[in-house]
């Protein structure tokens, strides 16, 4: 075997190897992001009745931020995903093809940073239900309800840059 075939087959099996993580990575996106979105989010949050949804969130605050932590793997593993599909189609890209690669690896980490920053939201509605309502000067269950449709905008936005990328 030439040295030539040895590179060729090392690369083969580098992109095969590539390829693999990329795909457990997105299993691990699909089911944490529909699991906290769907599967948790989704039982806590009534957009329509604030008292009720502060009232489950102070109730399950450890499934609240099991939530925010399904987000935040996915958010992690959808940055390492963006490199690896980078890596695996601009490998023997080159011109236009590596110019769209890069693009939607950049498109798909502005949505990352948009979902993982958005987090912050939940975070401050969690802080505004489980705080004292003397020191926040207003209804509580108010406030943690704009948070929490603050956060169902920011994830919508980075759902647009991850729809650019693909």
């Amino acid at each position: 075997m030439t040295n030539r075939a040895l590179i060729v087959t090392h690369g083969s099996v580098q992109l095969q190897v590539m390829s693999r993580l990329a795909g457990g990575l997105y299993g691990v996106i699909i089911v944490t992001g529909l699991s906290a979105e769907l599967g948790i989010r989704a039982r806590l949050i009534d957009f329509t009745n604030p008292q009720a949804t502060a009232e489950v969130i102070r109730s399950a605050p450890g499934l609240f931020r099991l939530a925010m932590g399904a987000d935040l793997v996915m958010a992690l593993c959808d940055a390492g995903l963006a490199i690896l599909l980078y890596l695996i189609f601009s490998e023997r890209a080159s011109g236009a093809v590596r110019s769209l690669a890069l693009s939607a690896m950049v498109f798909r980490l502005i949505q990352t940073v948009l979902i993982a920053a958005n987090l912050m939201t939940m975070q401050a509605a969690f802080l505004l239900l489980s705080g004292d309502k003397a020191a926040i000067g207003a209804d509580p269950s108010q406030l943690a309800l704009v948070y929490l449709k603050l956060h169902a905008f920011g994830y919508d936005l980075g759902l647009v840059f991850f729809g650019v990328n693909g």
